[in-house]
């Protein structure tokens, strides 16, 4: 046998009740509430690979001049948001000068050792966090935070 959907039965009201739509309402803005500070976290995260994609960039370059040269370059401030000098290495970010770097660039170099660090200030990588976030690279390739601030920051 076979029924057929004939819509709603006459003399009855379709729809939702006032009831059931805040009963939605309230749902979404519990699931919003839990997982607004694990988006913010996550942009962070994705913030920070900038930092570790062009600290890992540096240590090829640093070694490539290490094998042209048989020394590290030292470059200080030469790559921020409003500076874009020559690093010596053939270093730079791109486009610069329009607020879309957040780290500043630094390494030291000597004959057989060098230390890159990335630096970003406080509240750019986290928001109200005043933290600021920085990351190393050195001849060992040992990439790691020094102030981390996705985790120092709720």
């Amino acid at each position: 046998m076979r029924v057929m959907f004939k819509g709603p039965v006459a003399g009855k009201n379709a729809g939702f009740s006032l009831v059931e739509l805040m009963i939605v309402v309230a749902i979404i803005g519990v699931l919003v509430t839990l997982a607004a500070p694990r988006y913010t976290k996550f942009t962070a995260k994705a913030k920070q690979s900038e930092a570790r994609t062009n600290l890992s960039y540096i240590y090829t370059l640093q070694m490539s001049a290490h094998s042209d040269n048989d020394q590290f370059v030292a470059f200080s401030n030469a790559v921020t948001d409003t500076a874009c000098s020559e690093t010596g290495i053939g270093f730079s970010v791109s486009p610069c000068n329009q607020n879309k770097v957040r780290y500043s660039y630094d390494s030291t170099g000597a004959t057989s050792t060098f230390v890159a660090t990335a630096t970003a200030a406080a509240n750019i990588i986290v928001p109200n966090c005043a933290t600021a976030d920085t990351w190393t690279i050195d001849e060992g390739k040992d990439l790691k935070p020094t102030s981390n601030a996705v985790k120092l920051c709720p």
